[in-house]
């Protein structure tokens, strides 16, 4: 019986530790990027009290942020390309739309559209080419 209760203790103590991390991982505010040594930090940030939220980028150390996205929808989890040149993230595609997947450039400019349909498309990421 003295190995049973071992046994049983330790799957529970394992099953905390598990649950522990899932609240860890789900429990995160916000959605950050961040291309290398020597690039800016990309991440979604509210845009004021009650808006919606935005891309923007800035540097490791701190100082100003560069906010790439201006829109009244959210546009979220931003992730570098391979380069760090440019930005993929989901973007709310109207007010009561879905969400679809945009790229932009790492230093501002246009936004490009990469999907266009009636479902959700989100959670970008680049992969290595």
């Amino acid at each position: 019986m003295g190995v049973l209760a071992a046994a049983a203790g330790a799957l529970v103590a394992v099953g905390l530790v598990v649950l522990i991390m899932l609240v860890v991982v789900e429990a995160r505010p916000a959605e950050a990027t961040f291309p290398g040594k020597a690039g800016k930090i990309a991440y979604e940030g509210l845009d004021g009290p009650n808006g919606d939220f935005e891309i923007y980028t800035i540097n490791p150390s701190g100082g100003s942020k560069l906010k790439l996205t201006d829109n009244d929808t959210g546009d979220n989890e931003p992730s570098y390309s391979p380069s760090g040149n440019k930005i993929v993230y989901s973007g709310e595609d109207g007010p009561n739309g879905d969400y679809e997947i945009y790229t932009i450039n790492a230093g501002g400019g246009s936004k490009v559209k990469v999907t266009d349909n009636d479902t959700q498309d989100d959670t970008p990421s680049w992969g290595s080419s």
